[in-house]
């Protein structure tokens, strides 16, 4: 099944990743992109949606209602006020990019080895921890989220099959440097 998302989306900018010249890396962040990707949306939407948005010709679809989940709609919220949803294709910000990107390099952080877990020793530098941007992207895709959740809420006529319930809490939890 197709990805939204390829190895060049993160190179450069704020969730950039380094070595996408090489193939190995390449393959790596392909490899994170069809897990994450499809585990983010199951969890963003319950099956039941999810399910249908991957049968609509993922990720361009051929359906309205989920070319608006994916381009992005204008909708009344609870208060009766305008709000933009921007869709799951937004460049900026991209809730789909955040969360691979987190997992990506929350699993490079350190490597496997018969000894056990290990840091990379570097010459003439020094390991600077992850965490800050790690956690800048995992709250963006929080706030992310919650807004597509206020946009399914409001629009629940069109996504009858949208059920909070059958979500994942823990992207609606915003993390802090402790990972907590």
């Amino acid at each position: 099944m197709a990805n939204f998302l390829t190895y060049s989306t993160f190179e450069g900018g704020e969730l950039n990743i380094s070595g996408t010249e090489d193939a190995n890396v390449r393959t790596k962040i392909t490899t994170f992109i069809t897990k994450y990707e499809d585990e983010y949306l199951l969890k963003a939407l319950g099956y039941p949606l999810y399910k249908l948005l991957k049968a609509d010709a993922y990720p361009n679809p051929v359906t309205s209602r989920f070319i608006d989940l994916m381009n992005g709609d204008e909708y009344e919220d609870s208060n009766g006020f305008t709000r933009k949803f921007p869709g799951l294709k937004v460049a900026i910000g991209n809730p789909l990019a955040n969360y691979v990107w987190y997992w990506f390099n929350r699993d490079n952080v350190s490597y496997n080895t018969i000894m056990g877990e290990k840091k990379a020793a570097t010459e003439n530098s020094a390991n600077a921890s992850q965490m800050l941007k790690q956690s800048r992207a995992w709250n963006e895709m929080v706030d992310f989220t919650i807004q597509l959740w206020k946009y399914l809420d409001a629009n629940d006529d069109v996504y009858t099959e949208f059920d909070i319930c059958q979500t994942d809490y823990n992207l609606f939890r915003h993390i802090n440097l402790l990972n907590l």
